[in-house]
């Protein structure tokens, strides 16, 4: 019973470090766009 708890509580430790990696990916992806738009958008102006 103990393996099996461990073995979820590692799963689920790895399940939650690829999500935060995830949203570290993707609010730096997002971050570099808007900087991208904004200066897309001055150089046209």
């Amino acid at each position: 019973m103990a393996s099996t708890t461990t073995i979820l509580f590692f799963v689920a430790m790895i399940a939650s470090t690829m999500i935060g990696f995830a949203g570290v990916i993707t609010f730096a992806i997002a971050l570099t766009w808007g900087y991208v738009q904004m200066i897309n958008c001055r150089e046209k102006k």
